[in-house]
């Protein structure tokens, strides 16, 4: 027996004991189909039959939108997919059983498919778990990216409750991370982990080696506050360092620096801290304080990332004495000379990220 629905562009064929439906166009069924748990917007489907409460699925499905993601950030808009119905659980398996969902353990299993959990736990009913069940998925070799934080992991464990609050723990090379969501709130905490795993957790690969300390919390709707603590590295290969060293080393009064803490190695860290606010694209620096082995650089300032624009205000004080060349310097407004005979200098950095300006300060 064969039924066609044109319309719908359905058919239903049985034969023997199977029972076969095959939907060519997913989205005319669409307005039809409750429950689905996952947002579609296109795709195709066949179904067979094979007992009273066992279905084997096969198929496609399109979304305009993803949360799954390949390398270089690409979205995967198309997922190919199998299933097994039976009575009392579904398995979900796509992108050739790199992922697995199973309804009964309530459990996705990823490997080697990178997740956005913010657009995932967006999606109703399905990211909550089954019937009230929490949610666990497990990942290896992906990375998650919520929002615009990004952590790259050898493998993840995260817990989504009913309620849609987040709990996971990822670990890369041995270094532990942990983030948490509980209503609008959001926090991350990574205990002196190395660099690798550093970068993409602050957007910034300027730090290097040593090992790593990150806090940061807040609503990232409104406002995100956090810490990174230093111990040991090397800052170097961005621009606002690289126009600070050569402004330094065009200045004779001020060349001393350069030689051995600033460098075109990057400059060497013992200890610092850094303390900063995140209002969408802006980001607020209330504290920056870094301990070379020749010199301390402190400041503060605002960076941009929207406008691409840094104002930022240092002052970097020598850690060795400058003997008879502090005594022959000229009077300057931007040197300060401490009674250790050490000396301070004030610089400005503005402008662009990619072309910033380096000037003295008073």
């Amino acid at each position: 027996v064969r039924i066609d629905i044109p319309s719908l562009d359905l058919k239903i064929t049985q034969k023997s004991k199977e029972l076969w439906i095959e939907v060519k166009k997913l989205e005319k069924l669409k307005p039809y189909l409750r429950n689905l748990g996952i947002d579609i917007d296109r795709g195709r489907l066949d179904i067979i039959k094979k007992g009273t409460h066992t279905y084997s699925l096969k198929g496609e499905l399109y979304r305009n939108a993803c949360f799954f993601y390949g390398k270089n950030g690409v979205c995967h808009t198309k997922i190919p997919f199998i299933a097994e119905v039976k009575k009392g659980n579904v398995d979900f398996y796509a992108f050739k059983k790199r992922l697995h969902y199973s309804s009964k353990k309530s459990r996705l299993t990823v490997k080697n498919i990178n997740i956005d959990l913010e657009r995932l736990l967006k999606e109703p009913k399905k990211s909550k778990g089954t019937k009230g069940k929490k949610l666990v998925i497990l990942g290896k070799k992906s990375k998650i990216r919520y929002d615009k934080h990004t952590l790259v992991t050898d493998s993840y464990d995260i817990e989504v409750s009913p309620s849609g609050n987040v709990k996971a723990f990822g670990s890369f090379d041995g270094d532990i991370v942990q983030f948490s969501k509980k209503a609008k709130h959001f926090s991350v905490k990574a205990l002196r982990v190395k660099d690798k795993l550093l970068h993409p957790l602050i957007g910034f690969k300027g730090l290097k080696q040593g090992r790593y300390t990150l806090k940061k919390s807040g609503n990232p709707d409104k406002e995100m506050k956090g810490q990174v603590i230093i111990e040991g590295g090397i800052m170097s290969d961005f621009k606002a360092y690289n126009n600070t060293l050569a402004f330094i080393n065009a200045i004779p009064a001020i060349a001393t620096l350069s030689n051995p803490g600033f460098s075109e190695e990057g400059f060497h860290i013992i200890e610092g801290v850094a303390e900063y606010r995140m209002k969408k694209d802006k980001i607020t620096f209330d504290s920056v304080y870094i301990k070379g082995t020749s010199s301390t650089i402190v400041g503060k300032g605002v960076i941009d990332l929207k406008k691409k624009t840094i104002n930022m205000n240092l002052a970097i004080q020598t850690a060795r004495e400058l003997g008879k060349f502090v005594g022959n310097l000229p009077l300057l407004g931007y040197i300060l000379m401490g009674k250790d005979k050490s000396m301070t200098v004030g610089l400005k950095i503005t402008g662009s990220l990619s072309k910033p300006i380096v000037t003295t300060s008073a």
